[in-house]
């Protein structure tokens, strides 16, 4: 059985594709659910994790 989890991501060939989804399928409701479409940001790496050498040496 499989759990939504309420997300999911997909990769488009261009970003016009990817734009296009996004325009046409952002707030479409689907079933009374209204879809929040945009697009993925990643953060940068030194958001991802703290390495142990930097918490340790701040004062």
């Amino acid at each position: 059985m499989c759990i939504s989890r309420g997300y999911g991501f997909i990769e488009y060939e261009t970003v016009q594709a990817a734009q296009d989804a996004i325009s046409s399928m952002n707030l479409f409701d689907l079933g009374g659910q209204f879809l929040r479409v945009g697009k993925a940001i990643t953060p940068p790496e030194g958001l991802l994790t703290t390495t142990p050498t930097a918490a340790t040496s701040m004062p």
